[in-house]
């Protein structure tokens, strides 16, 4: 919209129409009664605005937000955080119930308008938390067991995950002598990968996983965690 309205504000100066797209020199006073022109009949598209997240649950999310009114339709973009693919969901109305959402997982979504055909700029990413077992807390259960409440959060220290997210191999490099295991367990809480930790670099192979959030730990000796955290699987 700028762009045009600087194009449209130009002063002819057929000297420079060789040297410049737009056939003359800027005018900026040109340039600032385009853009007043434009935005005071009503002709821009804006995008959605007051943008929030309400009534969040397990597997479901209100969004919900303000539309201008020369906006013919909206349309929002949604996808798991670590996801490369975006779920599109068009023609929406405040507000909006997003459904079908994993447990304990975090999501972004963004909106645009479409206001004859024109599109607007979408709107900044936003991003909430889905719960699990009605609370933020449950979710944090499956990444810290009551029983691992003693964790010596040094060990972290000794530990690198690299890549993350990623969409094949991940590497565990871990150089305390304590960690004797790796377990990996999904969002609701079940065992999808153990192995034993028999050197420094332990790499394993996500491919056959869905694509989404894990968490990983890994044990000591008498199988207590003594460092937990999350992993990324993206296409």
């Amino acid at each position: 919209m700028v762009l045009q309205a600087m194009m449209d504000g130009t002063d002819p100066k057929s000297q420079l129409a060789n040297k410049f797209v737009s056939g003359g020199r800027l005018n900026s006073r040109n340039t600032i009664d385009e853009l007043m022109a434009v935005g005071c009949n009503g002709s821009i598209c804006f995008g959605p605005s007051g943008i929030q997240t309400s009534n969040v649950d397990e597997n479901n999310a209100d969004i919900d937000f303000s539309v201008q009114t020369e906006v013919d339709l909206t349309n929002l973009y949604w996808r798991e955080l670590g996801s490369t693919s975006w779920t599109p969901e068009l023609d929406v109305t405040p507000p909006f119930a997003l459904t079908g959402l994993s447990a304990c997982s975090e999501c972004e979504f963004y909106l645009e308008s479409n206001c004859g055909g024109d599109m607007c700029n979408p709107s900044s990413s936003q991003t909430f938390a889905t719960l699990g077992s009605g609370t933020t807390e449950a979710c944090n259960d499956v990444l810290v067991d009551e029983d691992d409440s003693g964790i010596d959060e040094d060990y972290a220290n000794y530990v690198s995950v690299y890549p993350n997210p990623s969409n094949s191999l991940i590497n565990f490099y871990v150089t305390h002598p304590s960690v004797k295991s790796l377990v990996v367990i999904d969002i609701i809480g079940k065992e999808v990968f153990k192995t034993t930790i028999t050197g420094e670099l332990t790499t394993i192979n996500l491919e056959n996983f869905r694509n989404g959030s894990y968490f990983y730990k890994l044990l000591g000796e008498d199988g207590s965690t003594l460092v937990s955290d999350k992993i990324v699987k993206v296409k």
